[in-house]
Formats: structure tokens, C-alpha cells, sequence
């Protein structure tokens, strides 16, 4: 067997590996064992990405990463969103294509540079669909490249990527999970089919690890500050900022952002209302590591669309750790403190100050109007869902699992989440409505909607551990699936909406509207 005496390679990672535990160790916020274990959550994440990212940034072959999702939180993520992220070069001209889906957004970044601590990247374009020309039947296909011959005619959907660019970032958005559809996308290189991947060597590969590592580092050490550079410093706890253009260059996206500060017996309401003139409201809470909490099994974000809004037209969204027994409610999930953010999309105008959002701090016992003796008698404080449409929506064709762009179309339909729930946690009673998860070439997971409790909530649910009466519930839905009742456009099976079951109680508005909660 041949050896080899050369040094390895990862050296420089395994350093920055150690570095960054030393970062989240001692991070100022930490209060508590779960915080930490956050943090080496977090810091997983972290490693994921900056491998991912570091070993896909190959000039030779262009894809889209999907580098941010549940297991590699940052930057305040949103739950609604699925990201996509390509290297790119200001000299080359790249081809993206697709077909729009039905979601809320779809949006388009180009960036030069990275975040650090000490400097946010330039936005040198950003734009959404509606800038896009699509076809009749919703494909598109857009060219980003440089900067035309003075007197060139642009050509239909060729944008400008800009001088420096180094990332496009693309973004598409959920607002209504139970009915809306995703698109697909694809990215290459012009000119790069056709060449042979050259091999490996050496030299390329330390560079990936050594590039993985300044990642590591660096990205901890950004979304550390971040928060405090744009607004923490300036803004007092449980208040907001007013609707701007979110930091970053995002300029079709406007947001509010804030942090709370509340004890065991205390909620914040925010105020705010709901916008017609925008395809996508959400509203979300986070950790102190400014990223998104569990939004698979709790109820820490919310869209317009899954919002209760009064009869005045406002949305009133209750911040707290206890359960006040009302819809809009944000669990906090034992973090004292934490962060806030609005986020408005396709919006074209400045929002006004009527329309922004308006936080009070209260005691839970003060909530005015509200009934905390609504919930059903047995109803769990909070759902036990292990999983929900944002975990497990299907990837879009040419994409693997973890967000890699292939070429050979869809791959078999995974799930994004690992672990099966109880047996127990199913209601008899549930809805099921369920779509096929291929593992290898057999269904092995069911997709169940728990309709009477958390209608946005959709949960993986292996065969074998559905109750036999469910088992067999599930096995003629998929029967039906295959005849082709509830199928998506181009032929996909697809869950149908589940159902939504509402009670009226006491409003916490002035006005004397209504609030509901969900069952």
C-alpha cells in the first residue's frame, strides 16, 4: 500500500474549528446550559455552511447551494424563505432557469465581498419578478454578465451583475404554505458545458480548507455584531424599528427589526397592520445567536396568511413564554430574551407610520380582553407537531436534498428532517392528508397534516408508525394520489390544504374585535 509523507491539509480548519468553540463558549449572552447547546448547535451549522460553501466555489462548475435551512441557521433567517446561494465572477456571464411556482417572492441578489465583522458586502443588484419577462406557461430564463459595449441593445432579461460581484443570492418565498407551490432553478456558466472537470490536486484542496476556515471564523464573528451595528445599540428592548429598506441591499424587501427583553410573566403585543399592498408579511421571533428558533414543531413565526387579523385590520401578535391562550401567539421557547423582525415583500411604497408596527409590554394576567381558559380540555401547552411544510418541502427539479444543483433532473422526493414522531401524538380524528417520501425506490414516510390543531403545521410520519387504522387511511390516500386526484401542475403529487378550525375569544384591540385560536 503506497503512503504518503506530505502534512495534511485540514490543519488551518481544525484550528478555526477550535477557534470558533471558543467564541460561542464565551459568548456574552449565554445564561443558561440550553443557551450554550444552542450555541454548538449553531456552531454545526456554521461548519456546514462553510464547507458547503467553501468546496462548491468552484469557478469551473456553477451550481446553487441551498447553505441556509434548519440545520445552518444565521442571520436571522427566515422560515419562509428557501435560499439559494452561487459563486460568481464579474467577468463571465451566467444562465439562470426555471419556472415560477406560485409562491409569494422570487428575488434576486448580487453581492461582492462577504459579511465580516468589520464590513457588510456591497449590493450591486437587486430586484424581483417583476423585473422578469416569463413565458406563457411560467419557465424564464435570465443572463446576469457584465457590462454591455456602450450603444448595445440590453437583451431581454439580461442584468448587469457589476464590477467586483462575487455571489448571486436568490430567494423564494412562502406566504400561504398549504397552497402554494414551488418553482424550480437552475444556474450555469455560459460556456461551461462541455469541459472536462480537471483533476484534484493538492494545492486546490488546501485552499478549500483553508477558505472554509476564514468562513468559519468569519461568519460568527459578523452575525455576533450585525445586530448590534444595525440596530441593538440604538434601539431600546421590546420596541422597533421603523419599516425600511432592510440592511443588506435588499431593496424590494422592507422590515422592522427589535429585540425583547421579558420575564417568565410578562408579553409583549405588537401591533400592526395587515398590508394588502405587499405579497408577503411575516412575522418572526429569534435567539440571541440571531437566528430563527424552531419553527418545525413551535409557533415562533407567522405570515399574513396564517395570522388571525382583527375586523380593524390589524394583526396582533403576542410575544411570551407562557401560553396566553390566543392566535398570534410567538413562543419564546424559555428565551428571556431575544430578537423581533417584520419582513414586507413586492412592496413599492414607503409604509406609513399607521401601518408600521407598535409594541407594549404587558403582564400575560393584564393581556386586556383576553380568556387564557379557551384552549380544549387536553389540548398539550404546546403542539407536539415534529415537523411542518416549511421542514419538508420538496426540493426543486435539479436540486439534491442539501440545496446541490445536478444535472439528470428531480431526484426522488426526501424529506429535509430526520426522526419520526410518537405513535401516541396522532389524533385519531386527524386529517390525513399525505404525500409520498421516496426512500430509495419504496415509500417509507407519509406526509400527515394534524388538521384539527395546527393547520400550517404539516408532519413526517413513517408507514410503520401510523396507528393501523391510519396506516390503512394513508395507504388509500396514496392509492388516490396515484390516480391523480390532487396533483400539482406538470403532474407532482402534492398535499391538499389542510383544514382549519377556529374559535372566537375575546380581542386584545380597544376596538372590541376578535381573536382566534387555533385548534
Amino acid at each position: 500500500m503506497e503512503t504518503f509523507d506530505e502534512p495534511g491539509i485540514t490543519a488551518t480548519f481544525a484550528a478555526a474549528v477550535a477557534e470558533a468553540e471558543e467564541l460561542i463558549r464565551t459568548a456574552p449572552f449565554i445564561r443558561t446550559e440550553q443557551d450554550l447547546l444552542e450555541g454548538y448547535d449553531y456552531l454545526s451549522g456554521r461548519m456546514r455552511t462553510a464547507i458547503a460553501a467553501a468546496f462548491s466555489a468552484d469557478p469551473g462548475r456553477t451550481l446553487f447551494v441551498n447553505a441556509t435551512h434548519q440545520f445552518a441557521r444565521q442571520g436571522l433567517d427566515n422560515p419562509d424563505t428557501v435560499y439559494f446561494q452561487a459563486t460568481i465572477r464579474d467577468s463571465e456571464t451566467y444562465l439562470v432557469r426555471g419556472r415560477r411556482g406560485s409562491t409569494a417572492d422570487l428575488c434576486f441578489q448580487v453581492m461582492a465581498g462577504a459579511y465580516t465583522a468589520d464590513k457588510n458586502p456591497d449590493a450591486l443588484a437587486a430586484f424581483d419578478e417583476r423585473e422578469i419577462e416569463f413565458e406563457d406557461d411560467g419557465t424564464y430564463e435570465i443572463r446576469f454578465g457584465p457590462e454591455l459595449p456602450e450603444g448595445t441593445e440590453r437583451p431581454r432579461n439580461y442584468f448587469v451583475s457589476g464590477a467586483g460581484a462575487t455571489s448571486l443570492i436568490v430567494r423564494e418565498v412562502y406566504n400561504d404554505w398549504d397552497t402554494e407551490e414551488r418553482g424550480t432553478i437552475w444556474i450555469e456558466r455560459v460556456g461551461e458545458f462541455g469541459e472536462p472537470r480537471p483533476a484534484l490536486t493538492r494545492e486546490q484542496m488546501a485552499k478549500k480548507y483553508d477558505l472554509a476556515a476564514k468562513m468559519l471564523t468569519g461568519s460568527i464573528r459578523t452575525w455576533f455584531v450585525f445586530p448590534y451595528q444595525q440596530f441593538r445599540d440604538r434601539e431600546p428592548a421590546n420596541s422597533l424599528t421603523p419599516a425600511m429598506s432592510t440592511p443588506g441591499g435588499l431593496t424590494s424587501q422592507r422590515s422592522s427589526l427589535g429585540h425583547y427583553d421579558l420575564a417568565e410573566d410578562e408579553a409583549l403585543v405588537v401591533t400592526v397592520a395587515e398590508c394588502d399592498d405587499c405579497t408577503y408579511q411575516g412575522f418572526q421571533i429569534g435567539s440571541d445567536w440571531y437566528v430563527s428558533t424552531d419553527y418545525e414543531s413551535h409557533q415562533t413565526s407567522l405570515t399574513k396568511a396564517q395570522a388571525q387579523t382583527d375586523p380593524d385590520g390589524k394583526m396582533r401578535f403576542v410575544i411570551s413564554e407562557q401560553d396566553p391562550g390566543v392566535a398570534n401567539w410567538l413562543e419564546t421557547l424559555d428565551h428571556r430574551t431575544g430578537y423581533i423582525m417584520l419582513r414586507w415583500q413586492q412592496l413599492s411604497r414607503d409604509l406609513t407610520p399607521e401601518e408600521g408596527p407598535v409594541a407594549e409590554k404587558v403582564k400575560i394576567a393584564d393581556l386586556p380582553g383576553c380568556s387564557r381558559t379557551t384552549r380544549p380540555t387536553g389540548s398539550p401547552r404546546r403542539s407536539t407537531s415534529s415537523g411542518s411544510p416549511r421542514a419538508s418541502a420538496p426540493w426543486p427539479a435539479g436540486c439534491s436534498p442539501d440545496g446541490l444543483t445536478r444535472p439528470g433532473g428531480s431526484p426522488r422526493r426526501v424529506s429535509s428532517r430526520a426522526g419520526n414522531p410518537h405513535r401516541g401524538e396522532l389524533d385519531d380524528d386527524a386529517g390525513l392528508h399525505v404525500e409520498r417520501h421516496l426512500v430509495g425506490d419504496r415509500i417509507d414516510h407519509v406526509g400527515v397534516f394534524l388538521a384539527p390543531r395546527r393547520a400550517t403545521r404539516l408532519r413526517l410520519v413513517a408507514l410503520r408508525d401510523l396507528a393501523p387504522q391510519q396506516r390503512a387511511a394513508a395507504a388509500a390516500r396514496l392509492v388516490a394520489v396515484d390516480r391523480g386526484d390532487h396533483r400539482a401542475p406538470g403532474g407532482a403529487p402534492r398535499c391538499s390544504p389542510s383544514r382549519r378550525s377556529v374559535t372566537m375569544v375575546p380581542s386584545l384591540s380597544s376596538a372590541g374585535s376578535s381573536i382566534a385560536t387555533h385548534r
